[in-house]
């Protein structure tokens, strides 16, 4: 029986993708992590440790490798985006095979700004977007996509799932103090948020394999 350790298996998405691994033609042992104690016993893993958060990169990783060993784990998926990150920029030092995309990548993929651009670059159909530095990039960017679409505009983080950050705005004034907001409370302001045109019509999300 193959052996896995899924990270953030206490979140819904974690949650999920357990649930997935049940439903295939082979079983698995599973085993969990989460950073967040509230969560362990929302995890639908045969076993579930509570592990350091990502961001503690040096005692994260050498808890994930206490795990592998005492589990004999043979392969890590990681969940969350922050966790995603860190065991990407660290796979040499993760005693388990990760399959992930290269470094490269996951670093385009996690910045919702840079994989814009790329997926234009490569001539797929991309909303029309700006990087939010200054003020003056609201002024720029508002009237310029209202003009696509008059009712509103997306004011997004370029980083983060769930979309994190996230407002429909009409306008610059109503971005400015969306920005100072996460700016005062949450440490991300500008250089952090990206402007885009609002696609209308039903909103899905995919999962895939490449």
């Amino acid at each position: 029986m193959k052996r896995i350790l899924v990270t953030g298996a206490g979140g819904s998405a974690g949650h999920n993708f357990i649930n997935s691994l049940r439903l295939a033609y082979e079983s698995f042992y599973v085993v969990g992590g989460d950073a967040n104690r509230w969560h362990l016993e929302l995890s639908n893993a045969d076993y579930t440790y509570l592990i350091p958060p990502a961001n503690e990169v040096a005692g994260y990783i050498e808890a994930l490798n206490k795990i592998i060993k005492k589990e004999k784990i043979e392969f890590v998926h990681p969940q969350p985006d922050i966790e995603v990150a860190v065991i990407s920029e660290k796979r040499d030092e993760i005693d388990a095979l990760t399959y992930l995309p290269d470094k490269k990548t996951i670093r385009i993929c996690q910045n919702k700004m840079k994989l814009n651009e790329v997926l234009k670059k490569n001539g797929v159909a991309v909303p029309a977007s700006f990087l939010i530095l200054k003020e003056k990039d609201l002024k720029k960017a508002v009237p310029h996509l209202l003009e696509r679409f008059p009712e509103k505009v997306w004011l997004r983080a370029i980083k983060g799932a769930g979309a994190r950050a996230s407002l429909p705005v009409r306008k610059v004034s109503q971005a400015e103090m969306w920005i100072n907001y996460w700016d005062n409370f949450k440490g991300i302001g500008y250089g952090d948020f990206m402007m885009s045109e609002y696609l209308p019509g039903g909103e899905f999300a995919f999962q895939s394999l490449w």
